[in-house]
């Protein structure tokens, strides 16, 4: 197993190196993306001891417990789309080993949709409204794959009249919505404290046109202040076309 985790991480390496080459150079970034893979290992651990010793489910209900969206989501957000899905190649190619057991395909394809579901939900969010969406597509992953299971094993037990097995998928499921909004809240505000990043919040608040000194310039240079927003709307259509 450690081989074959020393094989993914390999191939990760030379896939991130084909796909965005210039992140080598960013040490910062290659330090943050170090902290959220480790980060997933050691949830991974955790879920998985809780589980043991307090849940004593069957592997569905684990894969409910494990926060395999977050990661995804993080790196998604905060370091592009492409390395978000590098990530997600590489932690469901690493879930399985980690977990170990009978059911590596099963937990394989459970990191694969719900990192894919993080990554494609956290990419590109700016309000209240798009967190409360992802968190809702996070829950609906999850139950989606669990009902999928359910009819492919099959497990008939499982559609009784309110199965317990349904109670705690759902429960678990609303528990990795909100640990994944509650970080994607909590850790930009730590990436720009303590990494040389601008996260997409940073920029939002520079593009805030109620700030004091926006407010000011308005005032008392209004032609000037048109002006700038022309050249920012200009540059803003320039960057997008590049």
């Amino acid at each position: 197993a450690t081989l074959l985790c020393g094989l993914v991480l390999f191939c990760f390496g030379c896939g991130l190196f084909a796909i965005k080459q210039q992140i080598f150079s960013q040490v910062d970034r290659i330090i943050l993306l170090t902290i959220f893979l480790a980060l997933h290992v050691i949830l991974i651990l955790v879920s998985q001891k809780l589980f043991a010793e307090y849940i004593s489910g069957t592997s569905q209900q684990l894969c409910s417990l494990l926060p395999l969206c977050l990661v995804p989501a993080l790196t998604s957000n905060l370091l592009g789309r492409r390395i978000g899905f590098c990530a997600v190649l590489l932690l469901s190619a690493l879930t399985p080993l980690l977990i170990g057991g009978d059911d590596l395909f099963q937990f394989y394809l459970y990191s694969l949709f719900s990192g894919i579901a993080g990554a494609v939900l956290f990419h590109d969010i700016h309000n209240r409204l798009g967190f409360l969406l992802g968190g809702l597509g996070v829950a609906a992953t999850v139950i989606t794959l669990n009902l999928f299971f359910a009819w492919y094993r099959p497990l008939p037990w499982v559609w009784g009249s309110f199965s317990p097995f349904w109670t705690s998928v759902l429960y678990l499921a609303c528990g990795n919505a909100l640990l994944v909004i509650l970080a994607l809240l909590l850790f930009p505000l730590l990436v720009e404290r303590f990494f040389d990043i601008i996260t997409a919040y940073k920029l939002n608040e520079f593009n805030d046109r109620d700030h004091p000194l926006l407010v000011r310039l308005q005032e008392e240079a209004p032609g000037t202040y048109e002006h700038s927003l022309d050249v920012a709307r200009l540059a803003n259509e320039a960057a997008r076309a590049i």
